[in-house]
């Protein structure tokens, strides 16, 4: 079979270093009283970087057959590994409920408010706590592409299972009042940086993996 893309990221692979910072496409221009003058030129896009611990002969093979098939225009779904769950769940989900069910890690998208960084989240056990640095994920525009923010400020949820939560970057317009959300694991589609690959081997098995990738809307 084929493979597909945007492809997942390697699991099971150690981390040794990882960073996960927006990057903001912006100009700044500095006057001769001290002020800078900003100006936005674009939307602000995650700028991920990743280094693996050493590896053994059978994992530097899955990287490097991964990264074989990323070289060109090849996406990738990419996360912060160091927030796989939010801050309060870091063991997993345990005895959470949503009414009869157990929660799936999953909520659902119901609104954006006008200034496009407070989204109101519903189907959430009661009492759901988002922390700041956590993720959350969904497609837009008819699934065409995938929007990845951070919370900004703690949020909880009702006991009707609602939550507003404030997050950045902005929301994108194309959001779905019905998209799924995703709390486990959220993703961003990514491309690899041209010339940020690099290996280090160490004799005579580990082999450590290093790149950057930037997210593609």
């Amino acid at each position: 079979m084929a493979i597909s893309f945007p492809r997942s990221m390697v699991d099971g692979i150690p981390i040794a270093g990882l960073s996960f910072p927006p990057q903001p496409i912006a100009e700044i221009t500095p006057l001769r009283s001290g002020k800078q003058i900003s100006k936005d030129l674009g939307p602000t896009l995650w700028r991920p970087k990743w280094s693996t611990d050493g590896l053994m002969p059978e994992e530097t093979g899955k990287v490097r057959a991964w990264y074989d098939t990323l070289t060109s225009i090849g996406e990738f779904y990419g996360y912060d590994k160091l927030r796989e769950y939010p801050l309060k769940y870091a063991t997993g989900w345990g005895a959470l409920m949503v009414g009869a069910s157990p929660f799936d890690g999953s909520g659902r998208l119901t609104d954006v408010a006008a200034n496009n960084v407070e989204i109101t989240l519903d189907q959430l056990p009661i009492g759901f706590i988002l922390s700041p640095g956590d993720y959350l994920s969904f497609d837009y525009l008819t699934g065409a592409a995938r929007a990845l923010h951070r919370v900004s400020a703690a949020a909880t949820a009702d006991g009707s299972g609602i939550m507003t939560v404030e997050v950045r970057p902005h929301v994108r317009a194309g959001w779905d009042d019905n998209a799924e959300v995703a709390l486990y694991r959220p993703t961003g589609r990514f491309v690899i940086l041209p010339g940020t690959y690099a290996e280090q081997t160490e004799p005579p098995w580990f082999t450590s993996i290093s790149f950057e990738a930037i997210q593609t809307l």
